[in-house]
């Protein structure tokens, strides 16, 4: 009776696979996502925008405090810290040592000890950013106590990969247009 046993396996591996999918549905949509990253604007238009990446919660009164936020930079060993702000530290913004994006941007972190005004935001002035190693994908990581689950949280969002278009002007499109067709204007 091979079959009938290869049969049985079949139908409970499918409905093991069924009724766990449904409790790890369950389990995440029980607690929902506290935070959010918002990119600015979006595409930036290189040379002519600023680069502003903003970490926010957005569920702060299931959250009794926060530990910290963190924001994350793609790099060709994963996602590392870009720039981070922390709870009951001086100074509250921390850049990872050696950072050279220090140099060219700026952060600025809302008051952390509050969950309802605790964000992270970073600023790259337009003449500072660097193309195409700031156009990457980011993502921002939060700790914090849940006031839902009464435990510590930690959580991270989706990757956002920031976007760009060049601006030319009329005259860089004169000289491809006669460079490509032959014109003589």
């Amino acid at each position: 009776m091979p079959n009938l046993y290869h049969f049985s396996l079949y139908i409970f591996k499918h409905i093991c696979t069924f009724w766990c999918l449904d409790r790890i549905y369950f389990f995440i949509s029980a607690f929902p996502q506290n935070i959010q990253i918002q990119v600015l604007p979006q595409p930036v238009i290189y040379q002519e925008n600023d680069l502003v990446i903003q970490c926010s919660l957005t569920n702060p009164s299931q959250l009794s405090s926060v530990y910290y936020i963190q924001l994350l930079k793609n790099s060709s060993t994963g996602f590392d810290t870009a720039v981070a702000i922390f709870k009951d530290q001086t100074p509250q913004i921390v850049w990872p040592s050696g950072s050279t994006l220090q140099n060219r941007a700026s952060a600025v972190g809302s008051e952390i000890n509050t969950p309802s005004t605790a964000k992270l935001k970073l600023s790259i002035d337009k003449d500072s950013v660097l193309c195409p190693t700031d156009f990457t994908a980011y993502r921002c990581k939060f700790s914090g106590f849940s006031t839902a689950t009464s435990n510590a949280d930690t959580q991270e969002t989706t990757p956002v990969t920031v976007t760009y278009t060049g601006k030319y002007s009329i005259d860089h499109f004169h000289i491809l247009l006669s460079y490509d067709i032959g014109w003589d204007w």
